[in-house]
């Protein structure tokens, strides 16, 4: 009887050792987390080249490219990063006289399509590596996603006629604006910063505490 309870007490230690890893689960799940949010925003960002980047106004006088007068030209993300033709809203309006069928190209935007390629990649990178590689590879992106689409706005007023054409006042810039396919990338491209430099200062204040 006394072999018995002298034999209970040791149990105790052998409980008290095997909680002592119970964090390691939860960094793992803040790991896992961390990864799989950051690739779904990749793949957000990859989807908003489907959407407009950017447009002429339907105010422009005489049209732009294929579209008349009362016609908005719309160029996606994707038809600015492969030189695609855009499409002209409405479109059940006559095209413009004397346009030919790929008017309004702009030309190949390499760094539109670099951006494209880097958030595509990014969906792998934010499984595979840690917080700081994506950090950079989303930083990248942003910046190639700000510059391309600079360049692409440039090149959209470029085609438009001289400031002599346009009302008093006016300029091409005037009549081409940026579209939220852009707009909600960058959004999410810093929110999956945001998300990662977070998950750097978790881990550096939580590889800073004490044991």
């Amino acid at each position: 009887m006394s072999d018995v309870n002298s034999a209970e007490p040791a149990a105790e230690p052998a409980l008290d050792a095997a909680a002592e890893p119970a964090p390691a689960p939860e960094a793992r799940r803040r790991l896992d987390v961390r990864r799989w949010l950051s690739a779904a925003l990749f793949l957000l960002v990859t989807a908003c080249f489907g959407l407009p980047f950017a447009s002429t106004s339907c105010t422009l006088p005489g049209g732009y490219a294929r579209g008349a007068q009362g016609t908005s030209t719309v160029y996606r993300g994707v038809d600015l990063a492969f030189d695609a033709v855009p499409a002209v809203t409405p479109p059940d309006k006559p095209p413009r006289a004397d346009s030919l069928p790929n008017e309004g190209q702009l030309g190949f935007q390499p760094l539109v399509l670099l951006a494209l390629l880097a958030a595509a990649a990014g969906i792998g990178v934010a499984l595979a590596t840690g917080a700081g590689p994506t950090v950079g590879l989303a930083a990248s992106t942003a910046v190639l996603l700000a510059i391309g689409q600079w360049a692409a706005i440039l090149a959209i007023s470029g085609q438009i006629g001289g400031s002599e054409s346009l009302p008093s006042g006016k300029t091409q810039g005037d009549y081409v604006s940026t579209g939220p396919g852009f707009l909600f990338a960058l959004v999410l491209l810093v929110a999956l910063m945001a998300v990662n430099l977070i998950a750097i200062g978790w881990e550096a204040r939580r590889t800073r505490a004490p044991a």
